[in-house]
């Protein structure tokens, strides 16, 4: 493998939300990680009055591109997509997948709930940030 297709998967990496890139070709196998920074928590005082309330709110989240590449919304041309509209998803399960440079990157959930719109097709084209799906999610949220 050479040092540019190295560097332009080092680059894929620092632009896209993916914390590993892993490749193989020709016996030679390259393993990049991407380290994330996370700031310590800050201290917050406790309020001396609470107030109580449910409050029942819908959030909906555009999941976008990481990505320029081909999208696939099924693991195989045969198999059945990843989801649908009013699929149920937990933060994590896998929603496509999109292919760039020969590499397959799996597009994640990035909250819990239910896929509102499928904004793409099988085998589209699509760019980096690119709205791919809307995920609703429905909870309670105490004031």
């Amino acid at each position: 493998m050479d040092i540019k297709m190295i560097r332009r998967l080092i680059k894929l990496l620092e632009e896209s939300s993916l914390s590993l890139i892993e490749i193989e070709t020709n016996g030679q196998k390259v393993k990049l990680v991407k380290k994330h920074h996370l700031k310590p928590p800050t201290k917050v005082k406790p309020s001396h009055i609470s107030i109580a309330t449910e409050v029942e709110t819908n959030i909906d989240l555009i999941q976008r591109s990481a990505l320029v590449g081909k999208a696939f919304l099924a693991p195989a041309l045969d198999a059945e997509t990843y989801v649908r509209i009013g699929t149920e998803v937990k933060e994590g399960d896998v929603l496509c997948h999109i292919e760039t440079l020969g590499l397959v990157s799996e597009v994640l959930a990035e909250i819990n709930g239910v896929i509102a719109e499928v904004l793409i097709t099988d085998g589209q084209k699509v760019e980096f940030d690119q709205p791919l799906f809307i995920i609703q999610r429905q909870h309670h949220l105490k004031v």
